[in-house]
């Protein structure tokens, strides 16, 4: 496994101006030390009687789950676009049918692996920093937007572990050759990423197909649980461009020297991210 630098952002802090958890008071309390991520990949999106709390916690479930499946699928220099896609997730106002994001976001993670990035720094769109990275050895120290430490990611071998400000684990990835399994806070596996060529498969906690992604030259398509076509993420050059399943754009990120800048399907400039 590599750096994931900035990893804890999704599992420790909230979505918005601290980018994700601790630091915003208005974020969902964050699962109790001995709860596992709950792979759900076809939870439905928040009906008329689901509150906003329940649905803020449905999403905020999804976000780590498409963080922790995206460290997982991805390699050196996918981590700080991982974290920005899953922030962005964490953002919604009710979980997604299917969890698009988690397979989008593994996708576009596989196809990084042969890049490196040793330290990032996320800027809102107004130019604010909204966390860092530090890296020394094989740690990752995490900051938030106001400085404090929120977490850190360890490597030790093909193990990456992902700790909170309070120093317990909250996740880990162990990598077995072509397989990568994910554990929740207690340990017990939560999913699984297997690699078979140019294929990508995303299994689920009870082992179960939640998805595949199929790379093609500079295109990487992406199928549901059912084999039914989910989308594409396209590289040309230095952008990376998103499409839904009913091919119209979903999001950019365009890569100018070492700055990333991240934009929605109607063009508009969400964030940035620098190495």
């Amino acid at each position: 496994m590599s750096k994931y630098l900035l990893t804890a952002l999704i599992l420790f802090w909230g979505p918005v101006n601290g980018v994700i958890g601790q630091e915003n008071a208005s974020a969902p309390t964050p699962s109790p030390a001995g709860e596992a991520p709950i792979i759900h990949p076809v939870s439905p999106a928040g009906g008329a009687g689901t509150t906003a709390a329940e649905n803020q916690e449905a999403v905020r479930k999804q976000s780590q789950e498409s963080l922790l499946y995206g460290i997982a699928a991805g390699g050196r220099g996918s981590q700080s676009n991982t974290i920005y896609r899953a922030g962005e997730q964490s953002r919604e106002a009710a979980p997604q049918p299917g969890n698009p994001g988690l397979l989008t976001g593994a996708a576009a993670a596989s196809g990084d692996k042969n890049t490196t990035a040793p330290g990032n720094v996320n800027y809102t769109v107004d130019g604010r920093p909204a966390g860092r990275s530090q890296t020394s050895g094989d740690t990752t120290h995490v900051y938030g937007a106001g400085g404090r430490p929120v977490g850190r990611i360890q490597e030790q071998g093909d193990t990456t572990t992902i700790y909170g400000a309070d120093g317990r684990t909250t996740g880990r990835v162990q990598k077995s050759g072509e397989n990568s399994v994910i554990y929740g806070a207690d340990g017990r596996p939560t999913g699984r990423v297997s690699e078979s060529g140019n294929t990508t498969n995303l299994y689920g906690a009870n082992g179960k197909t939640i998805g595949r992604n199929e790379v093609s030259g500079n295109t990487t398509n992406v199928y549901d649980q059912k084999g039914h076509a989910a989308g594409r993420v396209v590289k040309s050059g230095n952008t990376t461009t998103f499409y839904g399943p009913d091919g119209r754009v979903t999001g950019r990120e365009v890569k100018r020297g070492n700055t990333t800048y991240f934009y929605d399907a109607n063009g508009r400039q969400t964030g940035s991210s620098r190495e």
